[in-house]
């Protein structure tokens, strides 16, 4: 593998930076690296992976998972001959999603899964108030508003929040998509958001199946990524 010869743009100082590097190499790599049938894709991951290159290693990971992706979904258009199956993986197989490190760039329905059995973990877990009415509000954005109502009305006749979770229980319980209950509620949504009451009116956006102001709302305040729970754009 030698490059002394070929006619790159770099200074010869850069080139022959990149020649020891190379010239580091075993042979069973570099064999690798020559491999015909390795795609461009393929050689670009195994050199983040040998130099260490971990905001590289990042981008051609993704770009691997939704370029794969995007082939399966082209192949799976594609009517299979006669008497043969398609190949492919399942939907929903853990597999076929981008990992959950990836945060913000793994798909949506992953992610909200994968937010879901989060909260079902911390729901196992509760002990106090504080704890169950935090489980409630996640739920809420996740879109479970029967298991969240449920959550409310276990609130005791003694607490202070008592009232104020009997009053969200109903709301959830009652509130309609379409007509002036939505526009109403959206109205106090924004005032309770431009009040300092970012989290309620989120939480209200969402029941309404306005998560995209609600993302927006979020984004304005700086709080995007604050908290696990969060709807998500996309």
């Amino acid at each position: 593998m030698d490059i002394t010869q070929i006619d790159y743009t770099e200074k010869d100082e850069i080139k022959g930076l990149i020649q020891e590097q190379l010239n580091s190499l075993s042979n069973d790599v570099r064999a690798i690296l020559q491999d015909p049938e390795l795609n461009q894709l393929q050689r670009c991951l195994l050199v983040s992976r040998l130099f260490g290159d971990e905001s590289d290693l990042q981008f051609w990971t993704v770009a691997a998972h939704y370029l794969q992706s995007f082939s399966q979904a082209r192949q799976l258009s594609v009517p299979a001959p006669e008497g043969q199956e398609e190949a492919g993986s399942a939907p929903g197989n853990p597999s076929s999603h981008l990992d959950i490190c990836h945060d913000t760039l793994c798909e949506s329905s992953y992610f909200q899964r994968f937010q879901l059995e989060r909260v079902h973990l911390q729901e196992v877990k509760r002990s106090s108030y504080e704890h169950t009415k935090k489980c409630a509000d996640q739920l809420l954005l996740l879109g479970q508003t029967d298991r969240a109502v449920q959550l409310l009305l276990e609130t005791s006749a003694e607490n202070p929040g008592y009232y104020c979770d009997s009053l969200k229980a109903c709301l959830v319980t009652t509130i309609t998509s379409s007509g002036p209950s939505q526009s109403t509620i959206k109205l106090v949504a924004t005032n309770m958001i431009a009040n300092g009451k970012l989290a309620e009116g989120v939480q209200l956006l969402c029941l309404i199946d306005k998560a995209a102001d609600a993302c927006r709302y979020l984004q304005t305040y700086g709080e995007g990524t604050e908290q696990p729970g969060w709807p998500r754009c996309g």
